[in-house]
């Protein structure tokens, strides 16, 4: 049963890892896109003050009448949804992969044993502190905004916390596992992100 715990666990991990990228893909494409018309808009205002009678100045302002000069609500799903939804995700990846940030204050190799392992169940018991305030603030987050509407024609602003109450179960389920000693199928997940970028060199080469 906790062989085909792991595997439901890790699957889902898989699957917000790749939502965790495209939305990382996403987001360095819109802020491209944000950044190319607001140069192109700044090179043709340029233009038509320095030299307003030629023909480039002309075709430059005709495009430039076409294309904005920003898409307003691209920041708002850049800065609020897909920043907000990546931050959440790589937090509930490196806890899944012992990997987030932390400080070890006291140097593992001068003290007992039993106190390594006292901090470490300290730290799993904070984590899962974290993971329940996620839990229930972020729902309730999203059960106060589900009415509002963002910038984004027929996109409610709900998406914009959906992750939060997400990263906070996985966070929960991994703590709780490493708590009680439980085994957890980490390797696969890492194998499974370095062997895609193995795949890539050897294709590349």
């Amino acid at each position: 049963s906790l062989r085909k715990m792991n595997k439901v666990l890790t699957n889902i991990h898989k699957v917000v890892i790749i939502i965790g990228c495209s939305f990382l893909t996403a987001l360095v494409i819109i802020i491209i896109i944000n950044v190319f018309l607001r140069l192109f808009a700044s090179h043709a205002a340029n233009f038509e003050k320095v030299h307003p009678e030629i023909l480039y100045t002309q075709i430059i302002l005709a495009i430039q009448s076409v294309l904005p000069t920003g898409i307003a609500w691209m920041e708002e799903v850049s800065k609020d949804v897909l920043f907000t939804s990546i931050t959440f995700i790589a937090m509930a990846v490196g806890v899944k992969l012992n990997i987030h940030i932390n400080v070890n204050v006291i140097p593992e190799r001068k003290v007992p044993q039993w106190l390594n392992n006292a901090l470490r169940k300290l730290t799993n018991l904070v984590l899962i502190g974290i993971s329940i305030i996620f839990i229930f603030y972020g729902t309730n987050l999203i059960r106060l905004v589900s009415g509002s509407l963002a910038s984004i024609p027929g996109f409610s602003i709900k998406f914009q916390y959906m992750m939060i109450p997400v990263a906070g179960v996985l966070i929960l389920i991994d703590s709780f596992m490493d708590l009680f000693g439980l085994e957890k199928d980490d390797k696969c997940i890492d194998d499974s992100l370095m062997s895609c970028g193995l795949r890539k060199v050897k294709h590349n080469l």
